[in-house]
């Protein structure tokens, strides 16, 4: 095999493999780094939510009518609520931005390998024609 020719199979092996590999790995990595990013800040503040509401009953001071109990837990709920829907919107676009791209991607990537493919065809069969019009001239004259 030539210089040139393992330059080219190298080549083409950066462009149909590690190079689609790496994009994928990037995409795959940024989407678990920002979904774990809105599962923690979700969490946090849903703890924070629950242990502000628990300080608050254990500070109380004699015993609280129950008309005041339930509206600070209908407050903690109705904060816990808003919370969790805003993470439930924030994962739907995290989502679909992340499929928009590995579709796109996965475009890319079938049409350079057809690209590729069809290029080594034609290489081949420039490379056979030659080899035959090699053996032809090197045949001994009948």
């Amino acid at each position: 095999m030539s210089k040139e020719t393992m330059e080219k199979v190298v080549e083409q092996f950066q462009s149909a493999i590690v190079e689609p590999m790496r994009a994928y790995g990037s995409l795959t990595t940024d989407y678990y780094a920002r979904l774990f990013d809105s599962q923690f800040d979700t969490a946090r503040t849903v703890t924070g939510i629950s242990l502000d509401q628990s300080w608050r009953w254990v500070g109380m001071d004699g015993l609280p009518s129950p008309r005041i109990l339930l509206e600070e837990q209908q407050r903690a709920f109705q904060a816990i609520s808003e919370c969790l829907q805003g993470d439930a919107e924030t994962l739907v676009d995290l989502n679909q931005e992340y499929l928009s791209k590995f579709h796109k991607l996965s475009e890319e990537s079938m049409q350079k390998s057809q690209g590729l493919a069809r290029d080594n065809t034609q290489l081949m069969t420039e490379n056979f024609k030659e080899s035959q019009n090699f053996f032809d001239d090197t045949r001994p004259a009948d």
